[in-house]
């Protein structure tokens, strides 16, 4: 004799295989799909933080465009700890001096160079990211809004960045280091 469960489950998978085939089908389709949208966010991000013909010394992770959308919180403390900041700080404006920058730059090694020559810091300038970005087309793609307040350091020298295995070396001869004007966090390094 045949329990109700038996003949449940023969109605339900023994008569029709096509209802097995379609469903296993949508499953693949919506797997199939949401592999596919994974794989275009990723390479969007990396076609967004490539920022144009620089080549960037540092992995950058952009936020989206100079203003982020509505609604996005942006993390307290964006960047690397570099610059040490100082307890009596202006409110509202940086929380280090153009000293304090130089004199870090030159006491620590472009993050990602293999090789460094001696190096000289040429400019140290406090600016917004809209003031930045403005120097350059496409901008520097930091995903910050335009009212951040940042530290722009340039350094002169003979800097190689050897890359990835397989590619060749290149050395740089003017090289930029951006960092938080209000917590000493590095942001971006790169070339020009």
């Amino acid at each position: 004799m045949r329990t109700r469960l038996q003949n449940a489950a023969q109605r339900l998978f023994g008569r029709t295989t096509s209802s097995r085939n379609l469903v296993l089908t949508g499953l693949l389709a919506l797997l199939t799909l949401g592999v596919l949208t994974l794989v275009g966010a990723t390479l969007t991000s990396l076609v967004a933080s490539a920022g144009g013909s620089q080549r960037s010394l540092l992995p950058s992770t952009p936020v989206g465009g100079n203003q982020p959308q509505q609604g996005i919180r942006l993390p307290q403390k964006l960047g690397v700890p570099a610059i040490p900041v100082r307890a009596n700080a202006p409110a509202g404006g940086p929380a280090f001096t153009a000293a304090d920058a130089t004199a870090y730059v030159n006491t620590h090694p472009v993050p990602m160079a293999t090789e460094s020559g001696p190096h000289t810091v040429t400019s140290v300038e406090f600016l917004t990211n809209g003031q930045l970005n403005a120097r350059r087309s496409g901008g520097y793609a930091l995903g910050l809004p335009d009212s951040t307040l940042l530290c722009y350091v340039e350094v002169q020298g003979s800097i190689t960045d050897r890359g990835p295995a397989g590619t060749r070396p290149v050395t740089y001869q003017r090289v930029y280091e951006i960092f938080d004007a209000t917590t000493g966090y590095q942001l971006a390094v790169g070339a020009d």
